[in-house]
């Protein structure tokens, strides 16, 4: 059935957010230093801005390249 403003479901599937001080997966207790460290340079600015550099370095192009966003993407994931 094709939805739109006249012809609605009843219901709809939402999903919530991850809530902020409880961590979304679970890692092996191995890894808990790394996760603790990469964590720590995630949150620092000067981290943000060095990486940034690093990527002005690599191109002559004024626009964010695909391969930078899916990096940081990578890193939040």
């Amino acid at each position: 059935m094709t939805e739109g403003w006249l012809a609605c479901r009843q219901t709809r599937t939402a999903y919530r957010p991850p809530h902020i001080d409880t961590p979304m997966f679970q890692w092996e207790s191995g890894s808990e230093d790394a996760i603790c460290c990469m964590r720590e340079m995630a949150k620092d600015a000067d981290f943000w801005d060095k990486v940034s550099g690093y990527f002005a370095e690599e191109n002559h192009e004024s626009t964010v390249l695909h391969d930078h966003i899916s990096c940081v993407k990578s890193i939040g994931k």
